[in-house]
């Protein structure tokens, strides 16, 4: 169960939502539980089954309206040591990226949130094992056969390196994956990437007109993620990332949409919409692991948006407290300060 909390200071100035064009409020309050139910059977000397639910409760408590939504509702059976067999709704871990995870290619999460429960996807997926690899065949189903996707994912793992290797198809097109890392004794390194033959992202023209991605000339897009973590000492550990992604917006895109604010807010994302993006952070861990620091920066050198955000984590027991705030630098930014507090607690 947790209870996220944000306190905003709206930025009177601002270009994207002048006037409060978009409704904000300066506080929200949002309680989210998530009970999960879990059984295992052996059915067989040989088959063992597993049935999985976790519905998410979602409650506006300034509002008070509650949704309802499972995050994942799944079935599988593992017939032997190498076979398995997943229908369902569940998460998908793909992608070994910090903030950007270009392989996962349904949703993405908050990469201002230090934990993060992703919704499931829905999904038939049969895994082979191997000595030192798998092979993994999906099929997500959707509304029509056209949104519907089939998936080959083959993973290999090593003493230090894992590497793994996607196939996606459906009506938008091909997509083609790729993820690898490496961990030495003190840093781990790793590259995530794709190419596809479709773009779901809307852009720009130089009069200012949205341009559909359905009506855009099927090209190749390229989305590539670089990132490394360091151990500087005990208590300290250093992150950086780097996106780059083919299509976001360019340079000219940008100004267009700068001198068309905001008839083009469709386009706007808070934390970098330009082919370029940049993450760092120094991360110092206090006493028995129960507090930590986190100084956290993203940069976007297309639109020249710089985000500070400091965290701050407790944890005692069940209980996790994060505190953290956002100051923004930018002719784009909504706020002139965000901060949220998060209180988890499991049991």
């Amino acid at each position: 169960m947790e209870n996220y909390n944000e306190f905003n200071v709206l930025d009177k100035q601002s270009k994207v939502n002048p006037d409060n064009l978009l409704g904000l409020n300066d506080i929200s309050s949002i309680t989210r539980f998530y009970p999960i139910l879990s059984y295992n059977d052996t059915i067989s000397n040989e088959f063992i089954g597993t049935f999985q639910v976790e519905p998410g409760f979602f409650n506006n408590n300034l509002n008070f309206s509650l949704d309802l939504k499972f995050m994942e509702l799944y079935t599988a059976i593992k017939f032997d040591e190498k076979n398995r067999l997943l229908i369902g709704k569940k998460r998908l871990d793909w992608g070994s990226g910090l903030v950007w995870n270009p392989t996962l290619f349904y949703t993405q999460k908050d990469p201002l949130r230090t934990q993060n429960r992703l919704e499931g996807v829905y999904q038939l997926n049969y895994n082979h094992l191997f000595e030192k690899s798998d092979l993994e065949f999906y099929i997500f189903p959707d509304s029509t056969i056209s949104k519907s996707k089939i998936a080959i994912k083959y993973n290999m793992f090593g003493n230090r390196s894992n590497f793994s290797s996607t196939y996606i198809y459906s009506g938008e097109g091909h997509q083609l994956g790729y993820d690898i890392s490496y961990g030495g004794n003190q840093f781990v390194l790793y590259s995530e990437g794709i190419a596809k033959t479709y773009s779901r992202r809307f852009s720009i023209n130089p009069e200012g007109l949205i341009i559909d991605p359905t009506s855009i000339k099927k090209t190749l897009n390229i989305e590539v993620v670089l990132g490394s973590s360091i151990n500087l000492s005990e208590r300290i550990t250093s992150y950086f990332e780097y996106r780059y992604s083919g299509d976001n917006l360019n340079r000219n895109e940008i100004k267009a949409f700068r001198n068309y604010l905001p008839n083009n807010l469709i386009l706007y994302d808070p934390i970098s919409m330009g082919q370029h993006s940049f993450f760092g952070s120094v991360n110092y861990i206090g006493s028995y692991g129960r507090w930590s620091l986190n100084s956290r920066g993203f940069y976007d050198p297309t639109s020249h948006q710089l985000i500070l955000s400091p965290l701050f984590v407790y944890s005692l027991n069940n209980l996790q407290l994060e505190l953290s705030a956002l100051a923004f630098h930018n002719s784009f930014a909504i706020y002139d300060l965000q901060s949220t507090l998060l209180i988890s607690l499991s049991f």
